[in-house]
């Protein structure tokens, strides 16, 4: 096989982004990042900036005696202090069920864009453990008829439920599709805290290898491994979404373990951290919490100051014709449950039968507030701030938070705050936390392995404005089935403390069934809380039979340096070694790196190895097509390649090298279509790749 040796092709560069060098606890807007000199035609890699320049957002609830919104008031009409002292009101929205974001006045403080309040955070919290088995089902049925009734375009949703044996599990974090949260919720099908999912509980080891012989000529698959340990870095890790004790965990695949059965305090504990870390969470929060029981301390006053409004709804299924002391008490969790709610501004509501009101009372309530806005210069000290809002009218009573606590630096944050940063990264549509830079990622598959057909390829720069910096890293992959389903989620830690400066190209082998699925994944630096993510979708499809032929998607690859692949991988089983990238892909050439980006102005050839299988259980041999065209109309591009190599690995599977010359290419978005036959039985198979030049 030949390979291109002396030359170094530059490194991909992109277009610059701005990011933010630290991870905010409390909801803040980023104003005026302009990066000096940048122009559009300039290619850079992302950057971070960081910033100083914020503005504190307060919503802010106003009714009248009877309870009912209060519509038409004006910035003016408002005071808000600040520990005490006034501050001027610099932002003001309005926000109205039905019509939200319209100023009520047209001013330049009222028209300033870029406020984070254009649409609601809504969190359906179902404790399954305090509900009976009625209350249960019936707040099922309130939470489904709010999301197809009552939400509205661009709000967004998430679901949780409290379990004796799973703790507090993320079902749904923040969507607007309404399909993702009534899965969640018919998931759900915990009894009066029985367990229907668990939450995950495995670690992984990172390996740095290496493909390498010294003249850069790959050799046998059989004869030869390619594939070398560059250096001490493999660590076995905690539990990937889950405190051993309490917190938040995400719901894991089916068939891993479950916890132990879960106590009043793991409750109390866990909504307290709950509450702590909504402060990661912009804008204002809606918690629509079903329970018959609230939780201890003061974790209403929490919840308020993370501007999260709590409306309380009790789900003892008591009738009005049952027994009278199971309806005292049903009253007083009543009582318990009205402080709870009112202590965030919120409500309380004592029937969960009445799914459609319900669903219709809160949606006025958490869709009719206003947001004041001013200017505070943050300390990153976490020092606590006491808010007071108040209107000109004193027969109008005004809900707001209480008071918020300055940002503090990530190690400071708690490890729930952390876990929420990692669940809004990978979980979340449109990700809150926009410190994070873009994590290159491609999902292949392929016929070489029995014990995997799917590889999870990331493309990690060690570099604190691009990428991760030098430390100790966390590397979480998640896949997604057509049911929003998670299927796979992996978390391993990498010691990138002595590859500063180089890029590493992590992976995760699996063994997915048929089907169309979304990879999302994301890696964070444990000492800074910086971090790059992404995700992308792709499909694995029906094996091709027996005397099928498949042909598998190409790895496409530039020539570079020697690439540093990391595994991710679980302690192997005794004996076992564990599946490595080149078993996957076996006869991967040395000088060349995976191509998981755009090809810059400067590419000049791209190389393709696909495998094929013939599906005649013997040697043969197929004929290849290359095509390039247009992705957006389809138009041939002319493209020069030549088949540089072919090599067997079993009797009727052949990988192909393949060179495409793309030194002319123009700018633009194309299709790679390749297409092999064999001769034999002139069966023949097609796959595809998009390649873009900037």
């Amino acid at each position: 096989m030949n390979t291109t040796k002396g030359d170094v092709y530059p490194r991909q560069l992109l277009f610059l982004k701005l990011g933010f060098a630290r991870a905010s606890a409390v909801c803040f807007l980023t104003l005026g990042l302009v990066a000096p000199g940048r122009t559009q035609e300039q290619r850079q890699k992302p950057l971070r900036y960081d910033t100083a320049a914020v503005v504190k957002l307060v919503p802010v609830r106003v009714l009248d005696a009877a309870g009912r919104p209060v519509r038409g008031l004006t910035k003016t009409d408002f005071v808000l202090t600040d520990n005490g002292e006034g501050r001027l009101i610099t932002e003001f929205e309005i926000h109205e069920s039905g019509r939200r974001g319209l100023p009520p006045e047209e001013s330049p403080s009222a028209a300033v864009g870029g406020l984070a309040e254009s649409s609601r955070r809504i969190f359906f919290v179902l404790d399954m453990q305090g509900s009976d088995l009625f209350g249960n089902r019936d707040a099922k049925e309130a939470v489904l008829a709010f999301v197809q009734h009552n939400l509205a375009p661009g709000d967004e949703a998430s679901v949780m439920t409290f379990g004796a044996n799973t703790g507090l599990i993320l079902r749904q974090y923040l969507t607007s599709d309404l399909a993702k949260i009534e899965s969640a919720i018919r998931r759900s099908l915990e009894m009066s805290g029985g367990s229907s999912s668990s939450p995950l509980t495995f670690g992984n080891a990172v390996d740095i290898q290496q493909p390498g012989s010294a003249q850069g000529a790959p050799q046998s698959g059989e004869t030869r491994s390619m594939l070398a340990a560059a250096g001490e870095h493999a660590s076995t890790t905690a539990p990937p979404f889950r405190d051993e004790d309490a917190g938040l965990s995400l719901e894991a695949p089916s068939g891993l373990p479950g916890g132990s059965a879960r106590s009043k305090e793991d409750f109390d504990q866990s909504m307290s951290e709950l509450a702590t870390a909504m402060k990661f969470i912009p804008g204002s929060k809606s918690i629509v919490y079903f329970s018959t029981r609230v939780p201890g301390g003061e974790v209403g006053r929490l919840f308020a100051e993370a501007n999260a409004t709590v409306f309380a709804v009790n789900t003892n299924s008591v009738l009005k014709s049952g027994p009278t002391r199971i309806k005292k008490l049903k009253e007083q969790q009543g009582e318990a449950l009205r402080d709870f709610s009112e202590a965030s501004g919120g409500r309380y509501f004592s029937e969960v039968k009445d799914a459609r009101q319900l669903a219709a009372d809160i949606e006025v309530l958490s869709g009719s507030y206003y947001v004041l806005g001013y200017y505070v210069n943050p300390s990153w000290d976490g020092r606590l701030h006491q808010i007071a809002v108040t209107v000109n009218r004193p027969d109008l009573e005004v809900l707001a938070q209480a008071g918020y606590t300055d940002p503090k630096p990530f190690a400071a944050l708690s490890s729930l705050e952390k876990k929420l940063q990692v669940f809004d990264m990978l979980l979340s549509d449109q990700p809150v936390g926009s410190e994070t830079l873009e994590l290159p990622v491609r999902v292949l598959h392929g016929p070489a392995l029995e014990q995997a057909n799917a590889a999870v390829l990331l493309k990690l720069t060690v570099d604190e404005r691009t990428g991760v910096p030098p430390g100790s890293a966390e590397l979480y992959v998640l896949i997604f089935d057509a049911d929003h389903r998670i299927v796979l989620a992996e978390r391993a830690e990498l010691d990138t403390s002595s590859l500063a400066g180089k890029t590493l190209y992590p992976y995760l082998l699996t063994r997915l069934p048929r089907g169309d699925y979304q990879c999302r994944v994301a890696a964070r630096d444990k000492g800074t809380g910086l971090a790059v993510a992404s995700r992308a979708t792709f499909s694995v499809p029906a094996p091709a039979g027996a005397r099928g032929c498949s042909l598998s998607p190409p790895l496409l690859l530039l020539p570079s340096e020697k690439a540093d692949y990391a595994r991710m991988s679980r302690p192997p089983k005794k004996g076992r070694r564990p599946a490595s990238l080149l078993d996957f892909y076996p006869y991967l050439p040395v000088r060349f790196v995976p191509l998981l980006e755009d090809l810059t102005e400067e590419s000049e050839e791209v190389w393709a190895l696909v495998p094929f299988r013939s599906g005649t259980g013997r040697a043969g041999e197929a004929d290849l097509q290359v095509r390039l065209s247009g992705a957006a109309d389809g138009r041939d591009v002319p493209v020069e390649w030549s088949l540089l190599d072919t090599r067997r690995r079993e009797p009727d599977l052949i990988f192909f090298l393949i060179k495409i010359n793309v030194r002319r290419l123009e700018s633009g978005c194309y299709r790679l279509d390749i297409r092999a036959a064999d001769r034999a039985s002139g069966a023949n198979s097609s796959t595809t790749a998009t390649l873009t030049k900037r």
